[in-house]
């Protein structure tokens, strides 16, 4: 869990006035679409993982969800960082610093229908990228990476990755890895780079900037001597209407 259900998150001192309250429980909610996408993301690895096991007859393969939540993590992480930069702040928002470098990614996904030359066949890279997983499945002691790729892949010429060979525990997921492009430089020198992102260090991350952001906002209701609020019933409630 990248915040935890007793978080001062989802407690936030109602003295904390109307926009600050909308903004800090947007980032409440953005923080779970993301541990949302992650856990939903390592799930469908896990279950391509076992199916490669030991193969079953019929193998329905399906891809699709496995981008879709890991594109989902780059999106939400910038629309993070967006409302993060909306609060008041003494330092210029360093508490983010160390995950800027996402917007590149997120442009590329913002824009994707308009790189459709530079990454199809300038780079010759699947469109929506490739993911990689490492986990040892127990056989003698050997460790196991898979890479997943996104559409139609038409080789013109050999795929050449390095892989460093590591001890791992038996059936964890290790560095999960999203590899894709990024536009570097201004017109008219842009360049189309690729580049990859490890999601499993990036969600790390993310869990030590929430566990600093959240100690700050405790500080300041101390230092303002007012108490958290329970927001249970008035938050993500679903309202019915018979007519």
């Amino acid at each position: 869990m990248i915040i935890d259900k007793d978080s001062i998150l989802y407690n936030l001192p109602k003295e904390f006035g109307i926009k600050d309250l909308l903004i800090l429980d947007s980032i409440r909610f953005t923080l779970e679409l993301i541990n949302s996408n992650y856990s939903s993301l390592k799930q469908e690895i896990q279950n391509i993982t076992d199916n490669h096991k030991d193969p079953p007859k019929t193998y329905h393969k399906d891809l699709i969800p496995l981008f879709n939540h890991c594109w989902g993590i780059i999106d939400n992480s910038q629309r993070l960082i967006n409302l993060y930069n909306l609060l008041p702040s003494n330092n210029n928002h360093s508490l983010v610093k160390d995950i800027l470098f996402i917007k590149g990614f997120r442009n590329t996904f913002q824009h994707i229908d308009e790189r459709i030359e530079e990454c199809l066949l300038e780079l010759d890279m699947p469109f929506y990228g490739m993911i990689s997983w490492e986990i040892n499945l127990g056989r003698s002691n050997t460790m196991h990476k898979f890479f997943a790729l996104s559409g139609l892949y038409i080789s013109r010429g050999k795929l050449q990755y390095y892989i460093e060979k590591k001890d791992l525990p038996y059936n964890k997921l290790n560095n999960v890895t999203l590899q894709t492009f990024v536009k570097k430089g201004r017109k008219p020198n842009i360049e189309f780079k690729k580049t990859e992102i490890n999601l499993s260090d990036f969600i790390e991350n993310i869990k030590l900037i929430v566990n600093k952001f959240e100690k700050h906002l405790e500080q300041i209701g101390e230092d303002l001597n007012i108490a958290k609020t329970d927001w249970v019933k008035r938050r993500d409630i679903v309202l019915r209407f018979d007519f």
